[in-house]
């Protein structure tokens, strides 16, 4: 699972390494023959062709060493011994509250996270295993992405992209527009430069160039 969220009941659950949940209850007391649920949802990555999960659980101590440890940690923060993060990494602080909590419980001081701890903390040994196997659909084809609209007047396609289709007089606005860098607007493609009335060599008698072509005299 890449998510796992519990509801109900005061239930709180870890995902370690492995794929393996640990859930607890710290304030939960059940009298002989009491029951208690929740509701465990766990977020699964995708397979693109499908194919089946299976979920096990089973009440009692966790498999994993890492599971023991992460419980443990829970355990003992939930007594106010500041175990640290609940990680099923121990540190020092791990081991500071186990030394305290194994006094507290009349167990000899060890740094072992075994049975006759959890013996101690009322959880049994691993029970029996139910398992449940579902389905998982097939993941749906990509959308394919939109292709993009050259603005015809100011960008050409060019590998997929648009290209401004008169680059050294052109800047960009957007993925798929280009502007002059003139202001005035590009005539098939291509920004006009003008050349308004000013300084002219002698004999010129232009009064307005386009392009390097006189229009006026």
């Amino acid at each position: 699972p890449v998510a796992v969220r519990a509801s109900g009941g005061g239930w709180e659950c870890d995902r370690q390494r492995g794929g393996e949940i640990t859930c607890v209850a710290p304030g939960l007391s059940l009298a002989p023959g009491e029951a208690a649920g929740f509701d465990l949802r766990v977020s699964l990555p995708g397979l693109p062709d499908g194919g089946q999960w299976q979920n096990c659980a089973s009440t009692g101590l966790p498999q994993g060493k890492r599971a023991r440890v992460a419980l443990a940690q829970r355990l003992m923060n939930a007594r106010g011994l500041d175990a640290g993060p609940v990680d099923g990494a121990p540190g020092p602080r791990t081991y500071g509250a186990l030394s305290r909590l194994r006094a507290e419980l009349g167990l000899p001081d060890s740094r072992s996270f075994d049975d006759a701890l959890f013996g101690a903390l009322g959880i049994a040994a691993s029970g029996p295993r139910d398992c449940a196997q579902v389905t998982l659909e097939a993941m749906p084809e990509p959308e394919p992405a939109p292709q993009l609209r050259c603005d015809p007047a100011t960008t050409r396609p060019e590998d997929g992209a648009c290209a401004c289709s008169d680059p050294e007089r052109m800047v960009r606005r957007s993925e798929t527009q280009c502007a002059c860098k003139n202001g005035l607007p590009a005539i098939n493609g291509k920004c006009v430069s003008v050349e308004l009335p000013g300084a002219t060599p002698e004999g010129d008698s232009c009064k307005l160039r386009v392009n390097g072509i006189c229009l006026s005299r």
